[in-house]
């Protein structure tokens, strides 16, 4: 058929006649008519993606000859060979197709991203080449200020998202640091939040400290660190005593308790301080009970009857002061 168009006068006839018809290529091949294809050229770019992220790949297509764009083209993209998808060309040339990381099929790095136009009736195929880098998502944890006081069990929730789309993360482990000190972890449940309960003791004096929470990332998430203000707060005391009897020239034994409030605890190592009717009489330390005691010698002129008795813990760094009056009494004879 291509001899009799060359060939023959009514071949070249037919050619002249048709060969500036536009309407006339869709009927007849350019190589039908004698016209070699014309050669193309696919560009595209460099993508970076995370998991849970959606990216669009693009890829322009042009004739090298003129650089006109070529519109309704079908445009293959594969990903280290494997196809990924087609998309058609519009009036700037462009095929854009949206693609989103499968973490079981693409592992993080960079892989091979290729777009490939077969090429057509007119034009030649091309293909242009690029890397897409896939990357572990990027995680966020949020929380809030919180504290307490000794002798409580404090719960301290955080909430473990991927920041491209806050999606929950389950089941992932998180860690607390609290004044530099690991205070223990916690694992992340379906809605991506995770729990650890925290007996506060004395290891720390009241005061604000940095609580640091940590997720270190896996294979498809990345790590991040929040860090919020964690105030320990000066804890409630009270004070135990018990009624003494005794005559004038008597030593009688005053007895002092001292415990926190949330919990009870008996304080160890406390000074508590003894008055009698208001004027102080002598101090002491508690021991391992949070109890200690004073002899104190009844004055010969101390009249008969009901003497109040008070005992005093002044707080320290760690307690608030605290003061019973009127648990006990002195009796005199």
């Amino acid at each position: 058929m291509q001899t009799f168009f060359r060939n023959s006068l009514l071949g070249l006839l037919l050619l002249l006649l048709l060969a500036p018809c536009a309407s006339a290529q869709r009927f007849f091949p350019y190589a039908l008519l004698g016209y070699k294809k014309m050669s193309t050229k696919l560009s595209g770019s460099n993508v970076s993606v995370q998991y849970g992220e959606t990216k669009n790949l693009k890829a322009v297509l042009k004739q090298k000859s003129d650089n006109s764009v070529v519109p309704n083209a079908t445009i293959t993209f594969t990903l280290d060979g494997n196809a990924l998808g087609t998309a058609t060309t519009d009036s700037t040339g462009t095929a854009t197709l949206p693609y989103s990381p499968n973490a079981t099929t693409v592992a993080v790095g960079n892989h091979t991203l290729s777009a490939s136009f077969a090429g057509d009736d007119m034009r030649l195929a091309s293909t242009a080449n690029n890397t897409l880098t896939v990357k572990k998502s990027d995680t966020k944890l949020t929380n809030s200020n919180t504290g307490g006081r000794f002798g409580q069990t404090i719960n301290l929730p955080i909430t473990l998202t991927r920041k491209v789309d806050g999606l929950p993360l389950n089941n992932r482990l998180v860690k607390y640091v609290l004044n530099g000190t690991a205070i223990g972890q916690a694992t992340t449940d379906s809605t991506g939040t995770a729990t650890l309960a925290y007996f506060l003791e004395e290891t720390i004096p009241a005061g604000k400290y940095n609580l640091v929470i940590t997720f270190d990332g896996d294979e498809t998430t990345a790590s991040t660190t929040r860090t919020v203000t964690f105030t320990v707060y000066l804890t409630r005391t009270e004070l135990d005593q018990y009624t003494v009897t005794g005559k004038p020239g008597d030593t009688v034994t005053l007895i002092g308790v001292v415990f926190r409030t949330p919990d009870k605890k008996k304080l160890a190592n406390r000074i508590i301080k003894f008055q009698v009717d208001g004027k102080d009489v002598g101090q002491n330390v508690t021991d391992a009970n949070g109890t200690t005691t004073l002899d104190y010698t009844i004055p010969l002129d101390m009249k008969p009857g009901v003497h109040q008795l008070i005992v005093i813990f002044e707080g320290d760094i760690y307690y608030l002061k605290s003061l019973d009056n009127d648990d006990g009494v002195l009796k005199v004879q």
